[in-house]
């Protein structure tokens, strides 16, 4: 598979929260692009806290996750209990710098030759195009999707109130839910393509768009620099991080 990932602190901010992991190497900023063999990860942390320490927990859970050899880890239970492990680790180091605003999102994807891993923890998010067709597979952990799951409200409501979601889990929180994570018991396909991507693309950029860019001939680095331009003129006011993986 190739991997190409992009994270970039947007226009409109002077500090950076987002971090990728590319198989084992964690990264800050700038486009990164690697061709993997089976087993690896991609993952992608978001930052949180309202006290500027989002950034920190992002490199942290994710310098966690190579120490954790998360690569070799070919199980959903065995992922679940890693994030579980390093949850409380991130607790303790909070505690450890007096700074309990040290919280972070996750979305990981974990391409195995026999199956496929999926994990996340607030609303940063994974998609898959397969024929053409833009699936959601992480699940966001959002006050606005509780809504929609409540039937309260529709999915194609404005993007406005996405954009402002709070979310209900994340690391770092001591919280009785769990991360998501779900096993696909099947190999990824030949020109299936994966988005793994922070809010700060994802509320910027429409579904459509987002399909009509990832289907499209350009090259993956085309691709993921044409949604993070796209993100930026439509006014993104956060953190981009886009990691797209394309199954060859």
């Amino acid at each position: 598979a190739k991997v190409v990932g992009l994270i970039d602190k947007g226009s409109a901010n002077e500090k950076n929260d987002d971090r990728l992991l590319i198989e084992s190497a964690v990264i800050d900023s700038g486009i990164h692009s690697k061709s993997l063999s089976a087993p690896f990860h991609c993952v992608v942390c978001d930052g949180v806290g309202g006290e500027g320490c989002g950034d920190k927990a992002a490199e942290f859970v994710l310098r966690q996750l190579v120490e954790e050899k998360i690569n070799n880890i070919d199980s959903a239970d065995g992922i679940a209990k890693i994030l579980s492990l390093i949850n409380n680790r991130l607790i303790d180091y909070q505690r450890k710098e007096h700074s309990d605003g040290m919280k972070t999102t996750i979305v990981g994807l974990g391409i195995y030759e026999d199956k496929v891993i999926i994990y996340n923890a607030g609303d940063s998010r994974l998609y898959r195009l397969r024929n053409d067709i833009l699936v959601k597979l992480s699940e966001d952990h959002s006050v606005a999707q509780e809504m929609i799951m409540m039937g309260l409200i529709t999915e194609n409501i404005e993007e406005e109130l996405m954009n402002c979601s709070k979310i209900i889990l994340c690391l770092g929180a001591e919280s009785v839910l769990p991360p998501y994570v779900k096993q696909i018991n099947m190999h990824a396909l030949k020109n299936d393509i994966y988005l793994l991507c922070s809010d700060g693309l994802w509320g910027s950029v429409v579904n459509d768009d987002i399909t009509e860019v990832l289907k499209s001939e350009k090259s993956i680095e085309e691709k993921v620099q044409l949604l993070f331009e796209m993100a930026e003129k439509n006014g993104s006011n956060d953190n981009v991080s886009i990691a797209i993986v394309a199954v060859e």
